[in-house]
């Protein structure tokens, strides 16, 4: 099977099944914890506070591990991993199951972040990842789709099988890989140096020299550090928020609507609008026929740059929790879940092309990893903050909050060094700056 699929195909049959998995267990996956595991505000925060430190205690080291023996190996281990979490969440629904199986999963994403895309990148070939990732999303779209309908079937029986049947899912996807992933472009350290320590510190020291010599990786890694603390605000207390409002049980006159039918259907609108719109990037030059036209004209290097549509989705990602955490109406909050979600589904392609141009292959998976370990790093700082006001004040309170801390990342995406758009354009203004000096 290896022989017949090439590498961008299993990346994309990757990026289907896999998204496809995720929309199973995580469309309901907050009325399981509430409903059937019971979690407070304040321990839903706790079990994601906790998969984030797992995150950041082992994001380096196995994006190194990425670099040093091999990323085909790293994507299998985190997908075997997310698996085992899953799994075990789904089948003991207490709490102490719950943060065992963040442990577990926390590892698995580890072993995923970077050497995914790392490998890919290798394998492709090709020197503009963009339209890869975003044909990637648009399958895992489709995906997702799928997914959340087999959620909303099987949920509405039992809320504890989609986590448990999508653990088994990415069980099987394992597999999948361990039959189908090819990895010709990678070339690993011989054999006699491959269990030295010393040699994953080489590789380690140079990712830290390259965010270190680079102000552009240091502008991006305090971009992830903001998404980090703002998105603990979305990712656990949303949901709960949704069911504080109370969802109706009939609406245009459809009768006898559950909070998982609810949650489906808002996924599926969320997966449709954010279809529309990545075939929209895809498919039209919106840095000539929009962005002109919005930017003063007197800023023209950043008229022109990859990171417009970056601050865009930051900005509307801030308007969607203003709305969201402010509104007292269910159809108003449900406009701002929608905005929130699509412009978090854009934002993330565009930022993993964005931070790959330029970086080196034997240091590509550490860089990754190091600007994934400081999102965690900011979900660890972001989460408790938010648990604790959701717990003392209000789940309004802790959104509005989460919409805050956003603002210093679009003072960011301004920032001078992403003017140029790419690492690449760092150096070539470097060295032009050397020459005219």
């Amino acid at each position: 099977m290896r022989a017949i699929l090439t590498a961008k195909a299993v990346y994309l049959a990757y990026s289907f099944v896999s998204s496809l998995l995720f929309a199973l267990c995580f469309t309901a996956f907050t009325l399981y914890r509430v409903q059937i595991v019971g979690l407070s505000p304040f321990e839903l925060v706790l079990v994601g506070t906790v998969l984030e430190l797992t995150c950041f205690v082992f994001e380096v080291p196995t994006g190194v591990l990425a670099d040093t023996r091999s990323r085909r190996l790293s994507v299998m281990c985190g997908t075997l991993l997310l698996g085992l979490g899953f799994t075990l969440e789904g089948l003991f629904p207490i709490l102490a199951a719950v943060l065992v199986a963040q442990v577990v999963s926390g590892i698995g994403y580890t072993f995923l972040s970077g050497a995914l895309e790392a490998w890919i990148a290798d394998e492709s070939g090709e020197p503009d990842l963009g339209p890869l990732f975003m044909r990637a999303t648009q399958y895992g779209q489709v995906g997702g789709l799928l997914g959340i309908a087999l959620s909303a079937l099987v949920g509405s029986l039992n809320l504890q099988l989609p986590m448990f049947l999508g653990g088994v899912g990415f069980l099987l996807l394992t597999v999948f890989l361990l039959l189908a992933m090819p990895e010709k472009h990678f070339h690993p350290l011989p054999t006699g140096d491959r269990s030295s320590w010393n040699a994953m510190g080489d590789t380690l020291k140079s990712g830290l020299q390259r965010v270190r010599q680079s102000l552009f990786l240091k502008v991006l890694m305090g971009v992830a550090l903001f998404w980090g603390a703002s998105s603990e605000a979305y990712d656990r207390l949303s949901g709960a928020h949704l069911l504080e409002l109370g969802f109706p049980q009939s609406i245009l006159g459809l009768e006898g609507l559950t909070p998982v039918l609810w949650l489906s259907a808002l996924s599926v609108l969320e997966m449709v609008l954010g279809f529309a719109t990545t075939q929209l990037l895809s498919r039209f030059n919106l840095e000539q026929q929009v962005w002109r036209r919005v930017w003063p004209l007197s800023w023209p290097n950043f008229a022109t740059s990859r990171v417009w549509p970056l601050l865009w989705a930051t900005l509307g990602l801030v308007a969607g929790m203003l709305t969201f955490a402010l509104s007292s109406s269910f159809i108003l909050a449900l406009v701002g879940f929608q905005v929130m979600g699509l412009m978090r589904l854009i934002h993330g392609p565009l930022s993993s092309a964005f931070i790959q141009h330029g970086l080196e292959s034997r240091t590509r998976a550490t860089v990754l990893s190091l600007h994934s370990q400081f999102d965690a790093l900011g979900q660890m700082l972001g989460g408790p903050l938010l648990g604790l006001l959701a717990a003392r004040a209000s789940l309004s309170v802790a959104l509005l909050v989460g919409a805050l801390l956003l603002l210093p990342a679009l003072g960011l995406y301004l920032h001078p060094a992403l003017r140029l758009g790419t690492l690449e354009g760092e150096l070539e203004g470097g060295e032009a700056a050397l020459e005219l000096g």
